[in-house]
Order: C-alpha cells, then structure tokens, then sequence
C-alpha cells in the first residue's frame, strides 16, 4: 500500500467525554441452517475494554470479525441469540446497548455511532449528497468532501455514477459526517486499488488520532499499520487477533 495523493481526513477534534465500550462475556449464536433447534456459536464468549484510539482486530475468515462489528452496531442478523453485555458510554451517557430496542439503536448510529462496511448502503435512485443531507442536517458538503479527500461534486452523483474507490469513500463521510464517538469498520479497503485504500486507512487513523473510539476489522496487514500510524498522534492503536470467535492469547 503506497500513500500516493492523501489528504488526511477525520481530523476535526472529537469533542465530549472519551467515549468507552465494555464487552463482558458477550456471545452470539445463530440458527442452524439446516438442523432445527440446533445453534452455531460465531463470536465469543469475549472480554474486551475499548476507548479512545484505534482497536485493529485480525484473523482467518469465519473468525467471527464481522459479527463483532454488527454486535456493537445493533445489526445481528435476524434470529441471533445474545449472552453477556455490551456497555457504553458515549457523550457522558451511559448505555447498556445489549438492552436497547431497534429505535434505540436507530438513534445511537444517527448520533454517536458511525459504521464503514466494504458495502456503501446508499439508496441507488437519488444523489449521495441529498442522502448526506437528510441523514445529517446541516452538513458541511464540502468541508466534508476534503475530509474523505473527494471532489465536492461527487456527492451531486448517484451512487451507481460513482466508481469503486470515490464509493467508498463517500460511504466513508457518511460515516463520520455527525463525527461520531465512535467509528466501526469492516473490511473498509476491501477491493480497492493500494492508492485509494491507504487513503482510507489514513482517513480511518485521524478519526482516532482526533480522540474517537476506532474499531477496524480487516484482513490487511498494511491497513492495521496505516491506521496505526495516523492514530499514533493521539492514543495510538492496539491489534487483536481474533480465531474462532475468541481473542487470541497475547492480544
């Protein structure tokens, strides 16, 4: 991965409280796809302390990284079954997110909770400036654009107008357009050319540099170290090895 043209991003300060998260015990299982009454176990149980700074987690597919991130961002999959807690606190509020309804969780990634996944999830029909707008009212387009190091009239394009990289990064502004507390990562260069994903590493490590709680899920030993890197001006990053929905010994 080569730095190329980066403009740092994220890097409005992160203001509030230090926003922490507390995993105790925590577990999910799911349905057997074909036995009835039957569970698969894909994360935990876990034991995990996360705050200010960047929290890189690896491992093999099917080590049960995604499932962490849809579990700290109210997205199980339908029918996923939950021990232990989740508990945050976020803009001097407490949290117990392992009891909060779907509204709840709704309104927590509307204001502090920010969510980057390898899949945009923009509406196809309408421009990704008109969906900036209505999920963030008041949103400074272009000084949000240059924080994603993205030509401002790419938000006036649709999202099938847009190529691979200047998607993701779009996907990237939404995420941090209210600047979250926290931000939630997986697999966020997935696919991209090395230019592009160092961008979004870079991008991704000034938003902890900037005190927020970072949370990246990847496969890519050159992300975990760009992150690194950029969140090294603030509380700097730890790496987690993840295997079979446990933390690995020595993380």
């Amino acid at each position: 991965m080569t730095a190329g043209s980066v403009v740092p991003a994220g890097v409005a300060e992160v203001a509030r409280t230090l926003p922490r998260v507390g995993v105790r015990r925590f577990a999910v299982r799911l349905p057997h796809p074909r036995q009835r009454g039957r569970w698969v176990p894909v994360l935990g149980p876990l034991d995990l302390d996360l705050g200010p700074g960047a929290t890189v987690v690896t491992g093999p597919s099917g080590a049960g990284k995604t499932m962490l991130v849809r579990a700290l961002s109210g997205l199980l999959p339908a029918g996923a079954q939950t021990t232990g807690t989740l508990a945050a606190e976020l803009a001097g509020q407490a949290y117990e997110l392992t009891r909060l309804s779907a509204h709840g969780w709704q309104r927590l990634r509307g204001r502090h909770l920010g969510v980057l996944t390898a899949e945009a999830g923009f509406t196809a029909t309408r421009t990704v400036a008109a969906q900036l707008r209505e999920a963030t009212p008041g949103v400074d387009l272009p000084a949000l654009a240059a924080r994603v190091a993205l030509s401002p009239d790419r938000f006036d394009r649709r999202p099938d107008q847009l190529s691979g990289g200047e998607l993701r990064r779009a996907a990237l502004a939404a995420a941090v357009a209210a600047d979250p507390e926290v931000l939630l990562c997986d697999e966020p260069t997935a696919g991209l050319d090395p230019a592009t994903a160092y961008a979004i590493a870079a991008a991704i490590g000034a938003r902890a540099a900037a005190g927020a709680l970072v949370l990246v899920v990847t496969h890519d030993p050159a992300v975990a170290r760009v992150v690194g890197e950029y969140a090294a001006a603030g509380s700097g990053a730890r790496v987690i090895g993840l295997a079979d929905g446990l933390i690995q010994p020595g993380a």
